[in-house]
C-alpha cells in the first residue's frame, strides 16, 4: 500500500519537475524568475 504522506509528496516534486521542463533552454535569468516565482512556494510548502 502507498503511503498518501508518500504519494503528496510525489505529486508535488513532480509540479516542480514540471517547471523545470517548462524553462529549460530559457536564459539563466528567466529560469530564476520563474523559479522565484512559482517553485519557491512549492518548495516552502513541501518543507512544510
Amino acid at each position: 500500500m502507498i503511503s498518501p504522506l508518500a504519494l503528496e509528496a510525489v505529486r508535488r516534486i513532480d509540479k516542480l519537475f514540471k517547471i523545470e521542463r517548462a524553462i529549460n533552454g530559457q536564459s539563466p535569468e528567466r529560469r530564476r524568475a520563474v523559479r522565484q516565482e512559482l517553485s519557491a512556494p512549492l518548495v516552502a510548502n513541501l518543507e512544510a
